[in-house]
């Protein structure tokens, strides 16, 4: 998950937004779209923190909350700070999306550190990952988060895969070949299903949504793919077999994450969604797992938009597109526990439901 904005900006971020958002939520969808908010490691703050976090988010008028266990969840004590987290996010009325993904641990070797790209991805290859230690820690997570009566609403399986600033299945420095685009899906793909058989395992989470990876969309072919819901897409028919829909299990969603660019909001959005839905189809909701302004310090821009307006704006779209498409939770990313930014934001987004 990407880190937070700088936190002297956030201050501006959500201040007057939901003026007209919140009485246009029914749509011909037949469902209102769901907010979520997005803060990542909230397991290592303190208690008094997690608890500000949750109700700041209930105040809101939050549904969902997004998080996952990290790169060291193999450790014990990490993994009761993080189903301690989820207790939390539950006591306050939550849904939760879990991110899972392979960590070091469930690679051979994983006490080398895996060299990192420029933009701090790791370079381990997917089709690298020891499945065995992998599901043998799905299952320990799901076991701790089941024995404190945790149930868990959705589970995305990965993060922005190799969409965006490739990692180590199509490294970063030129635009991507058919063959490492086929080696990178049979990397994920892997992953996918084995972490997909474990969640529908009557004894962890059989009823729990899963969704695929968040997708980054980027412009730069040597460091992004041309066509990244297409990509997600080629799941349906690789190798002859649907990693999507298959006897054992059924992805939900397509996880994607949409930053607007300040120019053209309604338009950035709307072709993202757009060509999203031409290269996947309306049969699953697009879950927008991630979404914002990649760089805050453009507001307000040359024709005067502040970032009150351009979020204002970023929600219409939704609510528009909405009545076209159907979208799952939009996530907004993120939360920023100052509370002298995150007050402005509140006021903001109290009239969204």
């Amino acid at each position: 998950m990407k880190k937070s904005p700088p936190a002297a900006l956030m201050g501006f971020l959500l201040t007057g937004l939901l003026s007209s958002s919140g009485s246009q939520a029914a749509t011909s969808n037949d469902h209102a779209l769901e907010l979520g908010v997005d803060r990542s490691h909230l397991a290592y703050v303190s208690e008094a923190e997690q608890q500000k976090t949750f109700a700041d988010m209930r105040a809101v008028h939050a549904v969902w909350f997004r998080d996952g266990p990290d790169s060291y969840s193999d450790q014990p004590k990490n993994l009761v700070k993080f189903v301690g987290e989820m207790q939390l996010a539950k006591k306050y009325g939550l849904k939760i999306l879990v991110g899972v993904g392979p960590i070091d641990a469930d690679f051979d070797n994983y006490n080398k550190a895996a060299p990192r790209n420029k933009c701090g991805w790791s370079d381990r290859k997917w089709g690298a990952v020891n499945l065995d230690l992998f599901t043998r820690r799905l299952k320990r997570v799901f076991t701790a988060l089941k024995a404190a009566n945790i149930d868990v609403d959705a589970f995305e399986i990965g993060n922005e895969e190799d969409s965006n600033c490739y990692d180590g299945d199509i490294p970063s420095g030129h635009e991507a070949s058919e063959e490492e685009i086929v080696t990178a899906l049979r990397g994920y793909s892997r992953v996918l299903k084995a972490a997909a058989v474990v969640i529908r395992n009557p004894q962890y989470f059989p009823q729990a949504k899963i969704i695929t990876f968040g997708i980054a969309h980027g412009g730069n072919k040597k460091e992004s793919l041309v066509d990244p819901a297409g990509y997600v897409a080629r799941l349906k028919n690789l190798d002859g077999y649907n990693y999507l829909d298959n006897d054992s299990y059924h992805v939900d969603g397509y996880g994607t994450h949409v930053y607007a660019w300040p120019g053209d909001i309604a338009g950035s959005i709307t072709n993202t969604l757009h060509s999203d839905v031409t290269s996947l189809g309306t049969d699953k909701p697009l879950w927008v797992t991630e979404w914002g302004f990649l760089n805050l310090k453009a507001f307000p821009t040359k024709t005067g938009l502040t970032i009150q307006q351009a979020m204002q704006q970023f929600l219409d779209t939704f609510q528009a597109l909405n009545r076209q498409i159907p979208i799952g939770p939009i996530m907004y990313y993120a939360y920023n526990p100052d509370p002298s930014l995150w007050v402005p934001q509140a006021d903001i987004l109290m009239t969204y439901r």
